[in-house]
């Protein structure tokens, strides 16, 4: 028998503990090389948002790649501890330590190939299912297959590259031990479990802390609140949970009931043991959770970027000689495309406010032009009088006077007041008459040309419509103008930004799916591994309580009480998390980010729930064997 196919007897032999961890490679592999195959496709290059596709496509592979380093690396040197008494007989049957190194490099490098390959098959199966989903998530129409050379090529050179530099890496972890330690393997005996007072409370301090930061979140304090729920998700495992059932096990009445003695007794250890895994599962399943929260409650908000009021607006300064030309290119593109706009241009003086901060004044005339288009009704204002439209107005607060400041320094009684806004361009206005509006002096004076397109209500822009790749040509062309600095430049197309940040929405959402999908399935297959290490241990201790009339119903019950806690106990602290993160990061009265965020954690609680039963099941088909 060669080295080699020794080292692939070793890794068939432990196939049930390298099952999980196999599967979670390959499938991490296989998403990896589908994000690849879009990445590379010859269609995205040349669509309307490829740019903002490829971006988001290499930002997935990097995710992947490095979670998935760091995933497999930590399973393998837990692999390669519980492997101990094996690496010491065979130390003692005469095997150097340049042979145990070749023995882990060559299981590694086997493990790792059967994985690229397994993800490379699977990958090219269902490929074509990814193709159609990812061009509906971007408004393109379905995208055909094309062997992907360059894909394989990347998949391929990223992950052997990945698992060499991780096979190198473990060779450190078994390379100073002693025969004796290495025989003992993880048999040592455990010390019972102990919590300090001290760091318990500071868990609970260091969660207020965050609670108390987070109300204010901004940028001078994300770095303490997330330094602050580190600390605190970390000790709350190692310290503070450790305490908890000290103190549950004092309490003699329930102690005492049923089998809560059995699986009481060794909770201490597993969550001491466990710590760190649960640490991990909890910070990463609750930033999956808020980044799906997140991306929902944008692609509620992105709906009212198509403004069915005005779906092109272009702004420049009034002196800005560029203005006509401009006009005109807009005006030629609509007419070649046979779009029927209407068309109003008014000035606007942007001055300060006491009340409102800043405030866009314009003419009484210009607003009754196209005050129909906004839903409003004329006005007729005497002089000194005033009409406010308030951009928003979440608070809905009165405002009874506004007073211009600068030169102008007067104050206009309001005579009405309504918050229906009149373009995202144009913030809170103050209609005067025309006579006030020739004395007001404005800090900067610009033309808004506003176009209003009928029945654009009625319109579902996409990447493919005419709409949109009227406004993403405009914006192109206008970009490419060398306007000078003292000009300023605005373009605005409704449907085209729309349409952009719903493609742009939709394939963070896309991505971020699948992305969660390898973390919870990677997370999954490392706490199944934690269950298959002590498997031996509890099959004896199992046993042995058999014979002392533990029956099989009692058994299960103390499984599924000790398995759930591995699997549920994490992701309740992740689902906190998540709620309270997702409020604090998108502080918003206008929209409901509650559900949203129950929404992802359903869905991953379902993929949780998946993984459980496996697991269980798995777990007591080899347990129950151990009955008497």
């Amino acid at each position: 028998m060669s080295f080699l196919q020794f080292a692939y007897n070793n890794v068939r032999r432990n196939k049930r503990a390298y099952a999980a961890y196999l599967l979670s490679s390959a499938f991490a592999v296989m998403i990896f090389f589908i994000y690849a195959i879009f990445l590379f496709h010859p269609q995205i290059a040349n669509s309307l948002f490829g740019k903002t596709t490829q971006m988001g496509m290499k930002t997935a592979e990097y995710i992947i790649f490095v979670f998935s380093f760091l995933f497999v690396l930590f399973s393998v040197s837990a692999f390669l501890k519980t492997r101990k008494k094996e690496f010491g007989l065979l130390t003692i049957l005469g095997s150097t330590s340049s042979q145990l190194n070749r023995l882990i490099f060559l299981e590694n490098m086997i493990i790792g190939f059967i994985a690229i390959l397994i993800g490379l098959i699977v990958g090219f199966v269902v490929s074509k299912i990814f193709l159609i989903v990812g061009a509906m998530a971007i408004g393109m129409k379905a995208l055909p297959f094309y062997f992907p050379w360059k894909a394989i090529g990347l998949t391929v050179a990223s992950f052997m590259s990945l698992f060499f530099v991780i096979s190198i890496l473990t060779l450190f972890f078994v390379r100073n031990n002693k025969v004796m330690e290495l025989l003992q393997g993880a048999k040592k005996p455990k010390t019972e479990p102990k919590a300090s007072w001290v760091l318990s409370l500071l868990t609970i301090l260091a969660i207020i802390g965050a609670v108390v930061l987070g109300r204010d979140f901004n940028s001078g304090t994300w770095l303490y609140v997330t330094v602050l729920v580190l600390i605190g998700t970390y000790l709350m495992y190692t310290q503070l949970s450790v305490y908890m059932i000290r103190w549950m096990k004092k309490n003699r009445r329930f102690f005492r009931n049923g089998t809560n003695m059995l699986w009481l007794s060794e909770l201490a250890y597993k969550m001491k043991d466990n710590a760190r895994i649960f640490f991990m599962v909890t910070i990463v399943t609750s930033i999956a959770c808020s980044a799906v929260s997140i991306v929902l409650i944008l692609n509620g908000m992105i709906k009212e970027e198509l403004d069915t009021r005005f779906q092109l607006v272009y702004s420049t300064d009034a002196a800005n000689p560029f203005l006509q030309k401009n006009k005109k290119l807009i005006d030629q593109k609509l007419k070649e495309n046979h779009i029927q706009a209407h068309h109003y241009q008014i000035t606007v003086k942007d001055l300060k406010s006491p009340e409102l901060k800043f405030v866009s004044v314009i003419k009484q005339s210009d607003f009754n032009k196209f005050s129909g288009v906004i839903g409003l009704k004329p006005v007729n204002l005497s002089q000194k009088e005033s009409f406010l439209i308030l951009f928003d107005n979440p608070k809905k607060k009165k405002i009874n006077n506004v007073t211009l400041s600068g030169e102008t320094k007067q104050t206009y009684p309001v005579t009405g007041q309504t918050e229906s806004g009149i373009s995202r361009f144009i913030y809170d206005t103050l209609v005067i008459p025309d006579s006030e509006f020739a004395k007001v002096k404005g800090e900067n004076t610009s033309t808004f040309n506003l176009y209003h397109v009928p029945n654009w209500e009625n319109r579902n822009p996409t990447a493919e419509s005419m709409d949109t790749k009227i406004g993403v040509a405009l914006s192109e062309e206008l970009s490419k103008q060398k306007v000078p600095v003292e000009y300023s430049n605005l373009f605005y197309s409704s449907a085209a930004s729309y349409t952009e940040m719903k493609s742009a929405n939709n394939m963070i959402l896309f991505i971020g799916l699948f992305i969660a999908l390898v973390f919870s399935i990677s997370m999954a297959s490392f706490l199944y591994f934690k269950l298959y290490t002590d498997l031996a241990d509890d099959k004896k201790q199992y046993h042995a309580i058999s014979k002392i009339g533990l029956s099989i119903r009692e058994m299960k019950k103390v499984v599924n009480i000790q398995i759930g806690i591995l699997f549920f106990v994490p992701f309740l602290f992740s689902a906190i998390q998540a709620l309270w993160g997702v409020r604090v990061v998108v502080k918003t009265q206008a929209y409901d980010v509650f559900q949203p965020t129950i929404i992802s954690i359903c869905a991953f609680f379902i993929v949780q729930l998946i993984c459980f039963l496996v697991v269980r099941w798995r777990y007591w088909s080899q347990v129950k064997e151990a009955m008497v």
